[in-house]
C-alpha cells in the first residue's frame, strides 16, 4: 500500500487556492480599470468566447486551452530558453520574464495580454521550482476555471463595490501566494538530501 503524501496535496491546494484569488483579483482589476475597452480584438475573443455552451466552454478554456497551452509553454519554450539561458540567479530570472512574455503575447490582443503576463511568472516560477508541469497546468486550470464560472454567473462587479472586491482579492492573492510560494520553497529545501 502506497502512502499519501500530504504535503504535495497541501501544495496542490494552496496552487488552485492562490490561481483562483490572483485570477479574481486580476479580472475584477480590469473590470473597475475598464481594461477591456483597450482592445476590439479582445471584444471578439470575449463574444465567441461566450456564445459557446457553458459545458463546451468548459471543456474547451478550463481544460483544453490550459493543458496545451502549459505543455507548449513550459515543455517547449521554457525549457528551450533555460537551455540557453539559465546561468545563475539572472538567467532564471531571464527565463521567468521572456517566457511570461511570450505566453503574453501569444493570446494576440493587449487586454489578454496584460493579463496573461503575470499569469505566466507564477506558471514559469512554479515549473522553475518544482521541475515539472503538472502545478503550472493546475494554476492555469484553476484561474481559467474561476474567470468562466464568474463570468457565466454575475460577472465581475463596477463601482464602489468592485473596488472593494479587488482590494479583498488582492489581499487574499498575496497571502495565498505567500503561503504557497513558501511550502514550495520548503519542501524543495526538505526534500534535498545532502
Amino acid at each position: 500500500m502506497r502512502r499519501v503524501n500530504w504535503n504535495s496535496w497541501l501544495s496542490d491546494i494552496c496552487i488552485i487556492l492562490f490561481a483562483a484569488a490572483f485570477s479574481l483579483f486580476l479580472n475584477q482589476l480590469f473590470v473597475i480599470g475598464e481594461i477591456a475597452s483597450l482592445s476590439e480584438a479582445y471584444a471578439k475573443v470575449g463574444q465567441d468566447q461566450f456564445t459557446q455552451s457553458f459545458e463546451l466552454g468548459l471543456l474547451l478554456y478550463c481544460f483544453c486551452s490550459p493543458i496545451l497551452e502549459e505543455l507548449l509553454f513550459r515543455l517547449i519554450v521554457q525549457k528551450g530558453l533555460n537551455f540557453l539561458f539559465h546561468t545563475g540567479v539572472r538567467g532564471r530570472r531571464i527565463v521567468l520574464v521572456v517566457s511570461a512574455l511570450a505566453f503574453a503575447c501569444y493570446h494576440g490582443n493587449v487586454v489578454q495580454g496584460l493579463f496573461a503576463f503575470p499569469m505566466g511568472i507564477f506558471m514559469a516560477l512554479f515549473y522553475e521550482l518544482l521541475g515539472n508541469v503538472a502545478a503550472p497546468i493546475l494554476f492555469h486550470v484553476s484561474a481559467n476555471l474561476t474567470t468562466w464560472i464568474v463570468s457565466n454567473g454575475n460577472g465581475f462587479a463596477v463601482g464602489q463595490t468592485g473596488l472593494v472586491l479587488c482590494v479583498i482579492y488582492a489581499i487574499l492573492a498575496g497571502v495565498l501566494g505567500t503561503i504557497t510560494l513558501k511550502r514550495i520553497v520548503n519542501n524543495k529545501k526538505n526534500s534535498i538530501i545532502i
